[in-house]
């Protein structure tokens, strides 16, 4: 309270950048969590007076450190001011950091962290958008968001990867190369529709076609195997137990399994996006060959879809 005082009656910018040191120290120094959130709203508002508050603004990525608090109300005002502190100078160190932070509580395994977690995301989103030259020191570490738990930020993700492409035409391959890695493992029908846009308009390469022809056959699994696998495709139940339900009650599964039990919002998704880029590979490949086999691979794969749609309509 002192060190504020003091700063708000005199003039000098050595005074704010002193009570801001101070505060510094308080966090760094106290293990009491009721003093350093004390000490995060004394930073907060030494922020947002109208004259320059000095010290705060050079200190984004040290009071960073404060995220490692295990107090939820900590992590909270520290994510809040560190928002306000980030400049272009320091948005791809203090976006990295953010990400190492969201790994950290992903590796955990927290369930009752996904609320941070989901803010650690929307902040990411929020100073790429704002920074745009920080998006490539993150955009490749992403993947393990995509294909985890928590569906809320998975779906951030899968928006921020395709913001990304839109607007970083340099970033597109990293982005493509992310989502063809993890995609398989992806569980959440948004997300795997919107990644599945994203390959389908920004694969344009040979290669990145093919990998992303791959990426989605892989994950389709048996609807592109052989015939004897659609034995029990009108089996309703059999094929809705390929799914579980996560603790937001929001089913989850493969790509292949959600098809499979029903989402044919998602099965026409998938047939859209291999019908684009199988004409895009008959457009740029030289072998024939390869084109027909593009061309057969998602004709298949329609049909099998189309045939499962009929024999759920026919058991209902």
């Amino acid at each position: 309270a002192c060190a504020m005082a003091l700063a708000r009656v005199s003039p000098a910018p050595s005074a704010a950048r002193a009570a801001c040191q101070a505060y510094h120290r308080l966090l760094n120094e106290q293990s009491d969590s009721t003093v350093k959130s004390a000490a995060l709203d004394r930073l907060l508002e030494a922020r947002r007076v109208e004259r320059p508050a000095g010290g705060v603004e050079e200190s984004a990525l040290e009071l960073a450190r404060a995220l490692a608090s295990s107090d939820a109300r900590v992590r909270r005002k520290t994510l809040e001011l560190v928002m306000e502190l980030v400049d272009p100078h320091n948005a791809s160190q203090v976006v990295l950091m953010l990400r190492n932070e969201m790994a950290k509580w992903i590796d955990a395994g927290c369930e009752h962290n996904l609320e941070y977690q989901q803010a650690l995301v929307r902040a990411i989103r929020q100073l790429v958008g704002k920074f745009p030259g920080a998006a490539g020191s993150v955009v490749h570490l992403l993947g393990n968001v995509l294909e985890g738990d928590d569906a809320l930020s998975a779906l951030e993700v899968a928006f921020l990867l395709r913001e990304t492409a839109e607007t970083h035409a340099e970033l597109r391959d990293c982005v493509l190369q992310t989502l063809v890695a993890c995609f398989e493992r992806i569980r959440w029908p948004r997300v795997h529709a919107c990644a599945m846009w994203i390959m389908g308009e920004y694969s344009t390469e040979i290669s990145a076609i093919r990998a992303a022809l791959a990426a989605i056959k892989a994950a389709m699994g048996p609807l592109l195997g052989s015939d004897d696998e659609e034995e029990g495709v009108g089996d309703r139940g059999g094929a809705a137990r390929c799914t579980h339900v996560s603790t937001s009650g929001t089913s989850s599964s493969s790509l292949g399994a959600l098809v499979k039990a029903g989402d044919f919002f998602l099965g026409s998704v998938v047939a859209t996006t291999l019908t684009k880029l199988a004409l895009r590979t008959y457009e740029t490949e030289a072998s024939p060959d390869a084109k027909n086999r593009a061309l057969a691979d998602a004709m298949l794969c329609i049909i099998r879809t189309l045939r499962l749609g009929e024999s759920h309509a026919a058991a209902a």
